[in-house]
């Protein structure tokens, strides 16, 4: 398979306005009278944890504004439109430092995050460059594109490193947008995923929901999401005919090493 890797914030590009605001603490998300669990949080969670997701959560407590709240979300994640993050006061006190989340009113996302030395609070373009670049390679590199299309199929990509998931949320949907290819396989690596604490868990649904709204939207097979507890698992799974076998992208995010300022 073909096979693209990035790993450095890098190229030109960003611009969303970051604001290191103190914003209230995301409201849980609400239960639908017929819900199911899409994950089974039981066990070491090995080799992989698999998301189904559900698009009937995303913006359900928006009511009669649900499709306008929806679609608003997509804009913002696609750059269309203005998309504003802030800093929880309480999750600077729960984590011990901070972290940086999407605002505003009905997110769909209130449950993912991001933090690290990279973070939007912190060196506001450095994440956006790197999606941006990410994005921009993919969508320059024509055989890549033509075998993702091959046989029906998509794009099938690992971040390694996905935490809480409000980078790989946003580099999805540029790619998806950028690209018009269906993304077919998602895996996330990260060893918190093992044993999920509340939060991760929130964060791992909203991700999974949103893929199956977003698919649905654009007339696509919704993604399949596995997550990984250890990179060692990945591995093996990823061997031939595996079930993560044949990604096209694999991302590390916020990986710094001596001298990764002046290569970017």
């Amino acid at each position: 398979a073909a096979a693209a890797a990035a790993a450095a914030a890098a190229a030109d590009g960003g611009g969303e306005r970051s604001e290191a605001i103190v914003v209230a603490k995301p409201k849980a998300a609400p239960k639908l009278a017929d819900e199911r669990e899409d994950f089974d949080w039981t066990g070491d969670g090995r080799p992989f944890r698999l998301a189904h997701g559900r698009a009937a959560r995303v913006c359900y407590d928006a009511a009669s504004q649900r499709k306008e709240r929806v679609r608003l979300a997509l804009a913002q994640l696609r750059g269309q439109e203005e998309m504003k993050f802030g800093i929880n006061e309480e999750d600077t006190q729960r984590y011990g430092h901070e972290v940086v989340r999407h605002i505003g009113p009905y997110t769909p996302y209130g449950g993912l995050s991001e933090r690290g030395r990279s973070h939007r609070a912190a060196l506001p373009e450095v994440r956006p460059r790197f999606r941006d670049f990410v994005v921009r390679r993919l969508a320059e590199n024509v055989s890549l594109l033509a075998a993702c299309s091959e046989g029906g199929g998509g794009l099938r990509m690992a971040s390694l490193g996905s935490g809480e998931l409000l980078f790989e949320l946003e580099l999805v949907e540029r790619l998806r947008a950028r690209t018009g290819m269906r993304i077919e396989r998602i895996c996330l690596i990260d060893r918190a995923y093992r044993q999920p604490h509340v939060n991760t868990r929130r964060a791992l649904r909203e991700f999974a929901d949103w893929q199956r709204c977003a698919a649905q939207l654009v007339g696509h097979e919704p993604a399949e999401v596995l997550a990984f507890g250890s990179l060692m698992d990945f591995f093996k799974a990823a061997e031939r005919g595996g079930r993560a076998a044949g990604c096209h992208l694999l991302v590390h995010c916020d990986a710094p090493w001596p001298g990764a300022l002046e290569d970017a």
